[in-house]
């Protein structure tokens, strides 16, 4: 067995837009942190570490607690919730990984920040903003009908992949 550490960069892992008319709803998934990868060489390992944004599905996106999954079994735990204006909330809290595949274990605990941005779509003129959360809330039926959606997975940096 060989030894990796896979540091996530600081970017999206997964994201997806959903347009619902006049409002289009972009939803996107960051991990920060580091995992253990081991397994018996770089090329499995490589494809183990693939499946941390893979597989992942949010529901629940207007509501204040959006739930989380993953292929790989993550486990999701949010801390805490904002609002960024204009547009946005932002749930965020820890994401432990602990999954095998084939003969390579992938671990750790990550930091995650889930944005759930809902952005008009106007015919040119500017929208009256009085807040991110107002704002989201105006448009809670709408984001809510979404229901669950399946996030598409970025590709990984195999540079990052690094012998511990």
């Amino acid at each position: 067995m060989v030894g990796f550490r896979y540091r996530l960069p600081r970017a999206p892992v997964a994201s997806t837009s959903v347009d619902i008319g006049h409002v289009e709803v972009r939803i996107v998934l960051s991990l920060d942190g580091e995992v253990a990868v081991a397994g018996p060489d770089r090329a499995p390992c490589l494809a183990a570490v693939r499946e941390l944004g893979t597989g992942v599905r949010v529901g629940g996106v207007s509501g204040p607690r959006p739930r989380i999954t993953a292929g790989a079994g993550h486990r999701f735990t949010q801390t805490t919730r904002s609002f960024r204006v204009p547009d946005t909330a932002v749930s965020a809290g820890l994401c432990v990984v602990d999954f095998a595949r084939a003969a390579v274990s992938v671990a750790g605990t990550l930091r995650y920040r889930l944005a759930v941005s809902a952005r008009p779509r106007t015919d040119g003129g500017r929208p009256a903003w009085d807040g991110a959360r107002a704002w989201m809330q105006r448009h809670d039926q709408e984001v809510s009908a979404i229901g669950m959606v399946v996030l598409a997975a970025v590709p990984v940096a195999p540079d990052r992949l690094v012998a511990s």
